[in-house]
């Protein structure tokens, strides 16, 4: 939300979650505002490329709020607000998440207040039009799946991405979940020449380079949905944030000495660790799983998963909605105790056993692969030559050397892909190239 009185004075305030992101810049004592970042950069005088930036999303394949990958045009973190007047900016946080644990906690009244609040969110949340949503088979994907035919009485259409890769492709679970629910299911298997294909389209339309290749998946899926005539998409983005989904909140809850350890960033780089602390670093009293839920709720989710859906949808005309980030579904889910988030191996134990009673078939306590994409089976082949390409990219010369850049190449690594894509990004954004100029210059 942006609001302008008038008279130089400006007000900004981006939700909760920042599930719709908001960007500004300060021109000749001026404020301008909008949702997307090159936006702002493209106002005179243009904004060049901050470097600090480029090592910040090769680290974290994202650029993290309240920087953006232009000098001096910055992002509104989640859950803060803005007041610009008299050339003085005052950003400050207004919501922060609740942890108050329930002085008493039982299974059987919890499962029906979770049931009835998600309902009502997902409700909420359609547009009358077309009831959809993402179907990966997860807990996630499948509990808004479901809720979706509670709460409309007909069944959702739903829209799963497979691949042809061995260890890759878990559309088994989607198809359990559609069938017990009874969803009209739509299926699309991902080939190499479509993985290719998508990366400039996919750039094209990202304010700013983005490293997690999920985002391939989620694109298909976004224009699978609007040829069925789809308006609005509902996606279970939130749960493992909420709920207690990731593995590092288990590692959060072991002593040390089985392997536990704060969730924090492994780096040598003190000025990253310090940026990522001014961000993400949780107030005392929290529980360590407490602690490390409040980290990605500052970080991962607004950074990573929020802007992949929100960028995904618009370059296909439709609108998003998180049931789980509704406000009394997240209030729920704060204050929940640590043992009804994990236990044992498990995450997520509330929905899981939900899910357990809702649709058994789906296996809820199976382990599940997400919409992981073997981009490395692609790269892997012309590796080589794609690092070597790299290396003459200006914006990839500003921070590394050619031959720095084509090691990144050299084995397989989780820094291929963002290395990939801010490469195509940077020549579609920065050097006017098309999209398809852009990936021929990157991968032959």
């Amino acid at each position: 939300m942006g609001l302008d009185d008038g008279k130089g004075g400006v007000f900004l305030a981006v939700d909760r979650f920042a599930i719709r992101s908001i960007c500004y810049r300060i021109i000749d004592g001026r404020l301008h505002f909008a949702e997307r970042a090159d936006t702002l950069a493209a106002l005179p005088p243009a904004a060049g490329i901050d470097p600090q930036a480029i090592f910040d999303y090769l680290y974290f394949h994202v650029v993290p709020s309240p920087r953006t990958i232009f000098k001096g045009v910055m992002r509104l973190p989640a859950g803060h607000c803005a007041w610009f007047e008299a050339g003085q900016l005052t950003v400050a946080p207004y919501w922060v998440p609740q942890f108050s644990e329930p002085a008493s906690a039982r299974f059987e009244p919890l499962a029906a207040e979770f049931r009835q609040l998600v309902q009502n969110a997902v409700a909420a949340q359609l547009d009358g039009g077309k009831a959809a949503c993402f179907l990966s088979g997860g807990t996630d994907s499948s509990t808004v799946a479901g809720m979706i035919g509670a709460a409309t009485g007909s069944p959702a259409a739903t829209y799963s991405i497979g691949f042809e890769a061995e260890g890759y492709d878990e559309m088994a679970f989607a198809r359990i979940a559609a069938k017990r629910f009874g969803c009209e299911h739509h299926e699309y298997y991902v080939t190499p020449d479509d993985l290719v294909r998508s990366i400039p389209a996919v750039a094209a339309h990202y304010d700013q380079p983005f490293g997690n290749s999920s985002v391939l998946p989620a694109f298909y899926c976004a224009q699978m949905a609007r040829e069925d005539g789809v308006t609005r998409l509902l996606a279970g983005d939130g749960g493992d944030e909420l709920f207690g989904g990731y593995g590092r909140y288990r590692r959060a809850l072991r002593p040390a000495w089985l392997g536990g350890r704060a969730a924090e960033p492994r780096t040598p780089d003190a000025g990253v660790l310090a940026r990522w602390r001014e961000q993400a670093q949780a107030p005392h009293g929290l529980t360590r799983l407490q602690q490390a839920q409040w980290a990605d709720i500052a970080t991962w989710l607004p950074n990573d998963l929020l802007t992949k859906l929100d960028r995904c949808l618009m370059a296909h005309g439709l609108e998003g909605r998180t049931p789980f980030l509704d406000t009394q579904v997240a209030d729920f889910a704060f204050p929940l105790p640590d043992r009804f988030k994990v236990r044992g191996r498990y995450g997520k134990w509330l929905l899981r056993k939900w899910l357990e009673r809702a649709c058994p078939a789906a296996d809820p306590w199976a382990r599940k692969q997400g919409f992981t994409v073997p981009v490395d089976a692609w790269i892997q082949p012309r590796a080589g030559e794609i690092g070597a390409r790299i290396g003459q990219v200006a914006a990839v010369r500003r921070v590394l050397e050619p031959d720095a850049a084509a090691a990144v190449f050299a084995t397989p690594s989780a820094a291929r892909w963002p290395m990939l894509f801010f490469a195509v990004w940077s020549l579609i954004h920065l050097e006017g190239a098309s999209p398809n100029e852009a990936l021929a210059a990157v991968a032959g």
